[in-house]
């Protein structure tokens, strides 16, 4: 729906070589759980993908003695944050929007205790 003009604010500032023109409304724009939900799995996949990534770091930092016990907390993560997207994937497509924002949470939750108590917080 179209704000109406006792809504809107229009204000215009001139500069020495410019013009602008800027639009103010008055009305704050809701963010739905949709939406939320939406943010959520996005920043708990780019989590996953950042752990996944920590095995090139490693392997750059330590060469070729890399071990795999080394590796492993870093594994366990990456399971951790791939079954938590698609468990929030899946409370997503069945419209369980709040749900699935919960599942992020605690999956991040979960992640960060996981890392505090096997890899010492560094």
């Amino acid at each position: 729906m179209a704000p109406t003009l006792g809504e809107l604010n229009l204000r215009l500032r001139f500069g020495l070589d410019r013009f602008y023109v800027s639009l103010y409304c008055t009305r704050m724009a809701r963010i739905s759980a949709r939406q939320v939900s939406q943010l959520a799995i996005t920043v708990l996949f780019l989590a996953l993908v950042r752990t996944l990534a920590e095995y090139y770091r490693l392997r750059y930092v330590r060469g070729t003695a890399l071990a795999l016990a080394e590796v492993a907390p870093y594994i366990t993560g990456g399971l951790m944050a791939a079954l938590g997207v698609w468990a929030a994937v899946v409370a997503y497509f069945l419209g369980r929007y709040r749900v699935a924002t919960g599942i992020v949470v605690a999956a991040i939750a979960a992640m960060l205790v996981y890392k505090v108590v096997v890899l010492g917080g560094a």
